[in-house]
């Protein structure tokens, strides 16, 4: 029991931080993720990469974005657990949560050259 005990307590903070994955290649470069950003820097990168995160009904999320393209594109949004796009990131915006809900912060690259970063963080009510 005890070694179950210490096995959970060890694990609980790792289930809290959400999922993370995503189908890409890279190249010379990597990709990070932790509790309220994800972001990479490389010199190649196509595919997708993304972190699911729980938010409440009624959260208000300050999202930051930055992005450095050199070459090819990207994207980054907001989806939710069906897959629908909440919000197409091109700067930073402060988005009010519809329903409580597990979303993804997605960011999506065709040859893209260059960084990014994301970053979030729960606002006082507007």
């Amino acid at each position: 029991m005890k070694t179950k005990l210490w096995l959970f307590m060890a694990l609980f903070p790792i289930l809290l931080m959400g999922c993370t994955g995503g189908s890409y290649v890279i190249k010379t470069g990597e990709l990070h993720s932790t509790s309220d950003s994800i972001s990479g820097e490389y010199s190649k990168f196509s595919g997708y990469y993304f972190k699911e995160i729980d938010f409440s009904e009624g959260d208000n999320i300050k999202f930051s974005y930055l992005s450095s393209t050199k070459d090819g594109t990207l994207s980054a949004k907001l989806l939710n657990s069906s897959g629908d796009v909440m919000e197409e990131f091109t700067k930073d915006t402060t988005i009010t949560i519809p329903k409580q809900d597990t979303y993804k912060i997605q960011v999506d690259g065709q040859n893209h050259i260059g960084s990014f970063m994301i970053t979030w963080e729960k606002v006082g009510q507007e």
